[in-house]
């Protein structure tokens, strides 16, 4: 798998406003201190200030280079580890998705959208106090008397918007790495581990789902590699995706408790 980091320097603006320098990982407000354009949020009555200007819709652009290794690849994703937390992705003007969750990561399929040389990314971040605002007017739901009305809406660290010991300050912003990655071949694409506890110790059981390209089809099967039962095959679209599943026993569970000795027992 190849692997092409965003991270760095970007670009990023109020909607109605002009280009200012930004980093990613970072954030508005973290950009908006850099380039002083808020004061320090947290001294005396800034906080309001600052609070204001998440009433606003921020943009993300950089552009970046993609060579011909990368689009030889059978596929390419681009990788969000953190959208903090309603936005829209762009890729070359294409629209290539959107998220609304800032607790998870995003991966979005994006080879159709790329080509060889200069490419340029935006990424549009949507006012979270608008939303949650407009969103408590026609559900109005439970809160905290210090917090925005309507937080509960969203997917997004509910402690940004106010709590008995901290500032209403609502970020938005890629705050964790971004990249491409070139996926060419079978992944593992997650791992669901199960517990099977008795007085005797633990057994794990580890069901990897592992996705591989093929051609212009794809299916699913299942196989469980220790007994080779269960075996089901279902058609989709894109992907082959293989379920697998193996185990490991740790006897005498209290001694082996902790997840580090138990990740040290595993590769025992």
């Amino acid at each position: 798998m190849l692997k092409q980091s965003l991270n760095g320097n970007w670009q990023f603006r109020r909607t109605d406003s002009d280009w200012l320098p930004a980093y990613v990982p970072g954030s508005v407000y973290a950009d908006l201190l850099r380039e002083k354009k808020i004061e320090d949020p947290y001294y005396r009555e800034n906080e309001s200030a600052a609070f204001d200007a998440l009433r606003h819709s921020y943009e993300y652009q950089r552009t970046f280079s993609v060579d011909a290794e990368l689009l030889d690849c059978e596929a390419v994703q681009l990788c969000c580890e953190g959208l903090d937390t309603l936005c829209s992705l762009f890729i070359n003007g294409i629209p290539i998705g959107k998220a609304n969750n800032m607790h998870r990561i995003w991966l979005f399929d994006v080879r159709s959208a790329l080509h060889k040389g200069e490419n340029d990314i935006l990424i549009r971040f949507d006012s979270p106090i608008v939303y949650a605002l407009n969103e408590y007017e026609k559900r109005p739901c439970w809160g905290m008397t210090d917090a925005i009305p309507g937080f509960s809406h969203l997917r997004k660290a509910h402690s940004m918007f106010g709590w008995d010991w901290g500032a209403r300050l609502p970020d938005a912003g890629i705050w964790r790495p971004i990249s491409l990655l070139g996926i060419t071949g079978a992944r593992i694409q997650s791992v669901r581990i199960e517990q099977q506890h008795d007085e005797n110790g633990v057994l794990l059981r580890f069901f990897p789902e592992i996705e591989m390209r093929l051609f212009a089809f794809s299916f699913f099967c299942g196989a469980n590699i220790e007994f080779l039962i269960g075996l089901f095959i279902r058609f989709s679209v894109i992907d082959f995706v293989y379920f697998s599943y193996f185990h490991r026993f740790i006897p005498n569970r209290r001694q082996y408790s902790t997840n580090r000795t138990i990740r040290s027992r595993i590769k025992q």
